[in-house]
This record gives C-alpha cells, structure tokens and sequence, in this order.
C-alpha cells in the first residue's frame, strides 16, 4: 500500500516502512511507501508584491490629495491669502463721526430728561435743531414719566465724504425708543448735527 504526505521541504521523496506485527502466532509483514511533495504555494512571494502610488493624471501639476494634504488652504485668517478679508474703511472726513454722533445723542437725550441745560448744545446742534431739543426740554414729553434714558446703540451710515445718515436706538425703563438724523462735517465747525427726530 502506497501513502502520500506533503512535505515542508519542497523536495520529493520516497520512504519504505516495513512493520512485522504477531497476533495469535501468525506473522503480518505489511510495506508501506510514504511519497513527500511540496506544498502548493497560496500566497505569492513578499518580494513579488509591490506598492505603487498612483500617478497624476499628465494634464495636472499636481494630484489632488497632495494639494490637500500639503498646501495650506489659503483664507484671510491664517495669513496665506492674496487678497485680505474685507474691512470697512472710513472715508478721512468720516473717522470721528461714530464718536461724534454716540457723544452728542448722549447730550441731546440728557437735555430732553431736563438733566442739562440746551444752552451747553449750541456747537453740537444746528440753530434750527436746537430749537427743537429747547422745546422738548421745556414741555411735558410724556416718554420722560418712564425713567431716564439710556443709548442702546448707534449707526452711522455715509453718504458723502462729508455727510452721513445717523440713528439709534434709547431705552426708557423697559421701553425702546428710536431716534434719527443727520450730521454734516465742514472744515470751520467740524462735525454738527442739521437734522434729528427724536421718537
């Protein structure tokens, strides 16, 4: 009888076995070939297996994963962009006039609550406007029974290089208020308020 087992040395060879056993007196010579063979190989060779890194398309400079991975995305904030991110600039008639509206709502609404006298107003207000901040002071304004008022905020809007648009917004107690205008810049007076509503 011939058996067969694979072998781990790659090589084939042939082995006879010959076993003599007694039971109950008679003698059973049995032979045996063993024939080792190789191992088929499942798995290719590590040194017939080779990574490649997929090439760029002849029409690019540059993959598109490298792009992501190794050129910084470029944006206003970190400092890599062309072009900055955008910033309102003022014209230089203008710079101050933020600042000259919040100062003089303050003393207009000071005014109107009968804590100043209008007479400290006659370089921030325009004759005719000032008369109108007069005639609040002395009448009963009827908003002045809810408490003092406070600026809540301001905006100013330009309209010319010497000109803008003014508003704001005031509290009385739990109550808000809106008052609008407008301030002209001249080089004898600096900035003046010509026109205000005060709601």
């Amino acid at each position: 009888m011939s058996c067969f087992s694979p072998s781990l040395g790659g090589a084939k060879s042939e082995t006879t076995i010959s076993d003599a056993r007694s039971s109950g007196g008679d003698v059973m010579e049995q032979d045996c070939t063993i024939i080792l063979e190789p191992a088929p190989q499942f798995e290719p060779h590590a040194h017939t297996v080779a990574l490649t890194r997929p090439q760029c398309r002849p029409d690019r400079a540059q993959c598109r994963t490298d792009r992501m991975l190794r050129r910084p995305r470029k944006t206003p904030h970190n400092g890599t962009s062309s072009s900055a991110g955008f910033t309102h600039v003022l014209e230089p008639q203008l710079a101050g006039a933020d600042v000259f509206w919040n100062r003089s709502l303050r003393l207009v609404l000071e005014t109107v609550d009968r804590r100043r006298n209008p007479r400290q107003l006659k370089g921030v207000l325009t004759p005719s406007v000032l008369e109108v901040v007069a005639r609040l002071y002395t009448s009963e304004f009827s908003a002045r029974k809810l408490g003092g008022a406070a600026v809540h905020r301001t905006h100013v809007q330009a309209v010319s290089k010497s000109t803008a648009e003014v508003c704001a917004t005031y509290t009385r107690g739990t109550q808000t208020f809106a008052v609008a205008g407008r301030i002209d810049h001249t080089d004898g007076t600096g900035w003046t308020v010509t026109a205000l509503h005060v709601v």
